[in-house]
């Protein structure tokens, strides 16, 4: 049942995304028609998403999923993101609507166009997805407006990668072969770790650094059946 919600999340977060905002417009022009408090609202719904945030922490999948299309392992899109950039969109609300506003000027007109910054990195996490995808060629992986490619060749098996803390470090023996596009923020032996477990994406890494033979295979459900399988010996 949590996980078949998840599912749904992750699949229709377009939609919720879309009436978020649309709730979030309407929103600001009904608390500015009554001349709301709009502090003691964010303060409310500050509280009521933190809650859900945490909820869901809980209930979230940290397991890879395949993408047989692709092909790829990947880590699936994080439900906590969706809800935090729909919940930023519901709370921006009467910021947004502010913008068509003649009387918008210095230095309030700069604090929405943050807002609006900050809600567009938001949604492009949201939607585009981001985070660590295997593929049979090597490492993918990607942030909001940026990415970085590492081959398996280049990694320095067999300790390719470890779990540090609530991340996977890599250990790149040849930084020349790495590709990067965008901008991205961390260096690239950290891989973002949004949505896994770091012990799972580390053992991951590994098999596959250290097995040649098994890197076809990457992205087949048989494969990931087989690499669930290892990672609870």
């Amino acid at each position: 049942m949590k996980i078949d919600f998840l599912g749904r999340l992750v699949r229709g977060r377009l939609v919720l995304l879309v009436g978020a905002l649309l709730i979030g417009l309407a929103g600001g022009a009904v608390l500015d028609a009554v001349d709301f408090d709009f502090s003691v609202s964010t303060a409310v719904s500050g509280l009521v998403l933190a809650f859900i945030l945490g909820a869901i922490s809980v209930l979230r999948s940290a397991s890879l999923v395949a993408r047989p299309g692709l092909p790829a392992f990947e880590v699936p899109a994080d439900p906590v993101v969706i809800l935090l950039a729909a919940g930023y969109t519901v709370i921006c609300g009467r910021s947004l609507g502010g913008l068509g506003r003649a009387d918008l000027v210095f230095p309030a007109a700069w604090t929405v166009l943050f807002q609006v910054l900050i809600l567009v990195t938001f949604w492009t996490a949201a939607l585009r997805g981001n985070g660590v995808r295997l593929r049979p060629e090597g490492i993918e992986d990607r942030q909001p407006f940026g990415s970085f490619f590492v081959p398996w060749d280049a990694l320095g098996a067999p300790w390719a990668s470890r779990p540090s803390g609530e991340k996977v470090t890599l250990v790149v023996a040849d930084e020349g072969r790495v590709r990067r596009r965008g901008l991205r923020f961390g260096g690239t032996a950290s891989l973002t770790r949004v949505g896994a477990d770091p012990d799972v994406l580390a053992r991951a890494v590994v098999e596959y650094a250290s097995r040649p033979e098994q890197r076809a295979a990457i992205g087949t459900p048989g494969e990931l059946e087989r690499l669930r399988a290892l990672s609870q010996h």
